[in-house]
């Protein structure tokens, strides 16, 4: 064989062992695999499309149309909420529900029993500043009675829908400055500004707890 012969068989034999080296590497290349098995399982695959569906509002008015039967009282029951309302150690108080279908009883009452009473002196905006609260409310099963001056529409309608829902028994009411300030004392609650509430140092163990809460469109009784 002559040298050149022997050059080019030389050159040939050498591409195809780098050639062999190189898919041998590629093929052992740690975590290949895994992102082909995993990228192959991917339902957001560019082959098969994720469908994702628009996201869906519930109205003022469809919340309306979904609140529960308020519980009716009976005759003997309705004389001794009255007998109750009455009483020297009941302190009423103008502030009124933010929404009728907060109310849990006839005639636009919504009545809680042993609730913690949160009092925001100042005006409630985002839902994440009541999150936490409302989740411990639910879990521990205690109503909640939020009082505030005003309230942001989506955080009201998603407290409306938590309480509609049955994740936790829960009233808004509001009030001006004077009327919160009274409310706070007759509960024997704290107020709890939106620092407060954004830190989560308003939690259940810090907030008042009264025998009973009644509230309608006009007013709110403390009964202790």
């Amino acid at each position: 064989m002559s040298p050149g012969a022997i050059v080019t068989l030389i050159l040939v034999l050498g591409v195809a062992m780098v050639i062999a080296a190189t898919i041998a590497d590629r093929r052992n290349a740690p975590g290949l695999s895994a992102r082909r098995s995993q990228s192959d399982s991917l339902p957001g695959r560019l082959d098969t499309p994720a469908v994702t569906e628009p996201p869906a509002y519930v109205t003022s008015s469809q919340l309306l149309d979904q609140a529960p039967p308020a519980a009716r009282f009976s005759p003997d029951e309705e004389r001794e909420l009255a007998a109750q309302l009455a009483q020297p150690a009941t302190t009423k108080i103008v502030c009124w529900l933010a929404a009728p279908t907060l109310a849990t009883h006839t005639g636009t009452r919504a009545i809680l029993d042993q609730p913690a009473v949160l009092v925001c002196p100042d005006s409630i905006g985002q839902f994440r500043e009541l999150a936490a609260l409302l989740a411990s409310a639910s879990a521990d099963r205690v109503p909640l009675l939020i009082a505030a001056p005003a309230v942001e529409a989506d955080t009201l309608q998603t407290v409306i829908a938590n309480k509609l829902g049955g994740t936790v028994a829960v009233a808004v009411v509001l009030g001006d400055e004077d009327a919160l300030a009274a409310l706070a004392a007759a509960a024997e609650t704290p107020l709890s500004p939106r620092a407060d509430r954004q830190s989560g140092a308003a939690g259940l163990r810090s907030l008042g707890r009264p025998s009973r809460v009644v509230a309608d469109l006009q007013a709110t009784w403390v009964i202790v």
